[in-house]
């Protein structure tokens, strides 16, 4: 009755978790199918200095398949590793956004020499000592990001940071 009917939807719906596939054998179903690419987009944010964190997010991103990353911002703060954290994104060439944090990190609004103009003299305002080239690196961050993947539009953007636009 009811309980072998309800035994028999449960056996012929798929369960969830055995239909999620890592990359590889996702990439091998996708080309069984008829070959057509999805591209895989992975979004980070708020690494906040922790470049071992960050390196073990990469490596479950690498096993995902997944051909693009942006990072949503907030690169620094609060962690111990910024030079580190910021040197991985630039030579992995992920793009990324100005966050809060990262504006707060470089001075942004508030340059140490009074008479500077906040936007041609950011300066590193987050005691880490930064580099000047982290410090450039963190300044010039654009505030969004947006591409057209797979004919959609993907967009990431600070808000809160409309103030500071160029």
């Amino acid at each position: 009755g009811r309980h072998a009917r309800r035994d028999q939807e449960a056996r012929r719906a798929p369960d969830r978790r055995s239909r999620r596939l890592d990359g590889e054998a996702a990439s091998e179903a996708q080309a069984a199918i008829g070959g057509s690419y999805m591209t895989r987009l992975a979004i980070i944010t708020d690494v906040h200095a922790d470049v071992h964190a960050l390196r073990d997010a990469l490596v479950k991103i690498e096993r995902m398949n997944c051909t693009r990353i942006v990072c949503a911002g907030d690169l620094v703060d609060w962690g111990l590793f910024p030079e580190e954290t910021i040197d991985l994104l630039r030579t992995r060439g992920i793009p990324c956004i100005r966050g809060n944090h990262d504006r707060w990190a470089v001075g942004r609004g508030r340059p140490e020499n009074p008479d500077a103009d906040a936007e041609t003299a950011p300066h590193d305002a987050s005691g880490w000592d930064m580099g000047a080239e982290a410090v450039r690196f963190l300044a010039n961050l654009p505030l969004a990001w947006d591409a057209v993947i797979d004919g959609v539009r993907v967009a990431a953007e600070l808000f809160d940071d409309v103030e500071f636009a160029a």
